[in-house]
């Protein structure tokens, strides 16, 4: 009777252990990772050059890349590319965006992540430009 005792004291004190951390640690170190990502972003409504994309195993779409203001953040862009790809019809699970801080290393970096895809998946340019 004791070993079980032992059994579910153990399991019960890591339960609490877990929730304790996961309610500790909501903003840590993945909000500072995420600014990292994007250091272009920084809300004050400088101009940032981004692009798009998104797809499935088959296709990615890419948007040109473009400019915008750094109050469109990537949450709110990627959500609107996303919802452009499900509007045109295009088959994708969502959309994501990148930032730079000039249009060079924005368009080095579309090419670097189209180049990535190009090997497994067809690559699909989009007219998308933020709006």
């Amino acid at each position: 009777m004791s070993n079980k005792l032992a059994v579910v004291a153990i399991g019960v004190g890591l339960s609490l252990l877990c929730v304790s951390q996961s309610l500790a640690g909501s903003m840590g170190n993945g909000a500072a990772q995420r600014r990292a990502a994007y250091p272009g972003h920084n809300g004050d409504g400088t101009t940032q050059y981004v692009f798009c994309y998104g797809g499935n195993p088959h296709s990615v779409y890419f948007s040109p890349v473009f400019s915008a203001s750094s109050t469109r953040g990537p949450v709110s862009l990627s959500s609107a590319y996303g919802h452009y790809l499900t509007q045109m019809g295009y088959k994708a699970d969502g959309g994501q965006c990148n930032h730079a801080t000039t249009n060079a290393d924005a368009s080095a970096a579309k090419v670097q992540q189209e180049n990535a895809f190009r090997p497994s998946r067809t690559v699909i340019e989009t007219s998308w430009s933020g709006n």
